[in-house]
């Protein structure tokens, strides 16, 4: 990403600000723009997939307040709370691991995403079969992600159980 991203909600209460930095500390493999087709993405989102951009926090400027519910064990989500749009998704406080330094904002809620590309497709073993979407793009399985298995295994708050 090189030039400066800004995007928002349907309805323009939450608008941002991306500005470029470098994540030379992510795992090999694993950075950039990615399509993501894990259950807890298609679940959270109302879809089949969802394409999200990590952004190191200290690039983005939110301007309005999301709302924010915590849909795993270790992410939140953040969405409008007067339109219902998807913005993004940060890491809870207190749970540390390579990736704690990143936000992930849907590619969708920016202003133009042609501006970007997915690099990769992540949880592949959750694709819906019928969802046809990058071809020719790397394909990662949940567990080839070092760390996620281990954060799956801690609790949900008591808000989030059935």
């Amino acid at each position: 990403m090189t030039n400066t991203l800004t995007g928002g909600c349907q309805c323009g209460r939450i608008r941002y600000t991306i500005t470029p930095t470098e994540h030379s500390d992510e795992p090999e493999g694993f950075s950039g723009v990615h399509i993501c087709h894990c259950r807890i993405c298609q679940r959270a989102l109302g879809n089949l997939f969802g394409v999200w951009l990590p952004v190191d926090k200290a690039a983005l400027t939110l301007t309005g307040t999301p709302k924010a519910y915590r849909s795993s064990p270790y992410l939140e989500r953040f969405f409008c709370d007067n339109c219902g749009s998807p913005i993004g998704s940060r890491y809870v406080k207190g749970v540390e691991w390579e990736f704690s330094h990143l936000v992930g904002i849907l590619v969708g809620t920016l202003d133009d995403p042609e501006q970007v590309r997915p690099s990769f497709q992540f949880g592949v073993e959750s694709r819906i079969s019928w969802a046809d979407v990058g071809h020719g793009l790397p394909e990662k399985r949940t567990e080839d992600l070092p760390g996620l298995a281990d954060l799956w295994k801690l609790p949900l708050p008591d808000t989030n159980q059935p």
